[in-house]
């Protein structure tokens, strides 16, 4: 069973709605971060097929290193934002769901 958080009483619609775009921004902000990170791994494997550019074999390795420390660290901001978000107001998912409906 779901250990539940205590809900502000104080709170009201307008706070329930600044709480769901500061979500939705922090979402957005993940998905910004995992783009970066997809377009260095495109950009690696672009450098890597090509005959050229074959003395450029350490760009691609860089490449790849820093776009997955580009998704790891948006992840890991996630994470702590979302952890911040749900403490600052004590706010359960349920309760979150009631108000939209």
């Amino acid at each position: 069973m779901a250990k539940k958080k205590k809900i502000r009483e104080d709170l009201i619609l307008r706070d329930f709605l600044a709480i769901d775009r500061t979500r939705l921004a922090n979402q957005r902000t993940l998905l910004s971060f995992f783009r970066s990170g997809l377009y260095l791994f495109v950009t690696a494997v672009a450098v890597d097929r090509v005959p050229m550019l074959e003395d450029l074999k350490w760009l691609t390795a860089v490449m790849w290193g820093v776009g997955v420390s580009i998704m790891l660290i948006g992840l890991i901001n996630y994470l702590l934002m979302r952890r911040k978000i749900l403490n600052a107001y004590r706010i359960s998912e349920d309760k979150a769901s009631e108000l939209k409906e």
